[in-house]
């Protein structure tokens, strides 16, 4: 190995100032100053919570360092990225731990025994004997052997980790983190790459303990939805928020629909003001994220009315998208849009006939393609999870009275 000077090891590395805000310039380079600046402006939302145990947010923060030392050596970036996953393994082992208070149930052939553990290194080897020699298994989680993977599914399982696009993401961490384990060639990822991995895993970590992330990727905090006026004239159309009416006139205004949805809102499709209304009164999902109708159609007159009488006092809240069920119809080779399973009792008897999927999914879109799909390819699950679409279909081909049967069970 060559002998480096000091002057050479804080010396700023070309191929990190090539990288900018606005892209890999080709061109010039950043400043240090300014590299560094950018390089942490990226990683700013990756702070952990005070419930995250101090073991995890140390190995995290070690790693969240040497990442901005890839300002002097490029080759910290993929170390970082390769490493981060195996801080996710670290607070899964931890999350096992709190929950099994160190006491894990066994069971084997209909007998069942509490085993005492001091740290997860004892789980792990309890549980790799045991599968080797097809003796204990933990309770209710027989498949679990100690390993990464088994972890992620014990997690998901009891409810700790959710979202059906992130069972994808899951699926892609266990693979880098198993290549970055028992690597068979050499990688080099970006700082973006490396960021979004640090951003990710401080996500899922957060959730484990109960915090979302205000506008996150994987686990966001439940979006706000406020009210809005859809509203339709000669000369166009619009979507505004209630403090937006007294701009409005008939050309821009003659009809209107009151609204209460995500702010910038945006439908599926380009439809006029009366075929939205006709799909929100079927109770179809034409939005990715929740939205419901409050009022209309009206004139703009008895818009601005009933906004006065009521609008004002028609509070914003806030939802939560992830893990939703819906229901879609299929009937003589076409497909309706998808209903939320709450809202599927007050279906019309003329929209109940033909087969009913019942699909978990994150976004209504989501669930629909799957279902249009599975028309065309096997590789599209019937039952289960689909691991192409990121959807679990819960039931197929069923009558809408055994739809609601299906609803029932799930919540009695």
């Amino acid at each position: 190995m060559q002998d480096l000077t000091i002057n050479e090891l804080i010396k700023p590395d070309d191929a990190t100032l090539h990288f900018t805000p606005y892209g890999l310039s080709t061109n010039g380079v950043m400043k240090p100053e300014a590299s560094l600046k950018y390089l942490q402006g990226m990683i700013t939302r990756s702070d952990l919570n005070k419930n995250v145990p101090e073991s995890t947010k140390s190995l995290f923060d070690r790693l969240r360092t040497l990442y901005l030392y890839g300002l002097f050596e490029y080759g910290c970036f993929t170390l970082v990225h390769n490493l981060m996953f195996t801080i996710l393994e670290n607070a899964l082992s931890e999350k096992f731990l709190e929950w099994s208070n160190l006491c894990i149930e066994l069971e084997k052939a209909g007998s069942y025994c509490k085993y005492p553990i001091n740290n997860y290194f004892d789980v792990y080897d309890k549980m790799r004997f045991s599968k080797r020699k097809n003796e204990w298994k933990l309770r209710d989680h027989p498949e679990f052997d100690g390993s990464f993977k088994s972890l992620i599914d014990w997690a998901r399982k009891k409810g700790f980790l959710k979202g059906q696009r992130n069972r994808i993401v899951e699926d892609v961490i266990i693979k880098i983190r198993n290549n970055s384990s028992h690597p068979y060639e050499c990688t080099v990822v970006s700082p973006v790459d490396a960021a979004r991995a640090i951003n990710d895993i401080a996500e899922i970590i957060n959730h484990l303990w109960g915090v979302e992330t205000p506008g996150g990727r994987l686990y966001p905090s439940p979006l706000k939805r406020i009210v809005q006026v859809i509203s339709e004239g000669t000369a166009g159309s619009s979507i505004g928020g209630i403090e937006d009416i007294d701009e409005l006139n008939e050309e821009y205004a003659s009809r209107c629909l009151i609204i209460k949805a995500v702010e910038n809102v945006r439908f599926w499709s380009f439809w006029n003001l009366s075929e939205i209304h006709d799909l929100f009164q079927g109770n179809y999902e034409i939005t990715d994220f929740p939205c419901m109708l409050i009022w209309g159609p009206g004139n703009l007159e008895e818009t601005k009315k009933v906004l006065i009488e009521n609008g004002y006092h028609w509070c914003e809240d806030q939802v939560d998208y992830i893990d939703r069920i819906f229901l879609i119809r299929t009937y003589n080779n076409n497909i309706d849009f998808p209903i939320d399973h709450k809202n599927s009792m007050t279906i019309g008897e003329d929209k109940r006939d033909g087969e009913w999927y019942m699909i978990k999914a994150d976004y209504p879109s989501d669930a629909m393609i799957h279902v249009s799909l599975s028309f065309q390819n096997k590789d599209h699950s019937d039952i289960g999870r689909c691991k192409i679409c990121g959807v679990e279909t819960l039931g197929f081909n069923m009558s809408w009275e055994e739809a609601q049967k299906k609803i029932t069970m799930r919540n009695p």
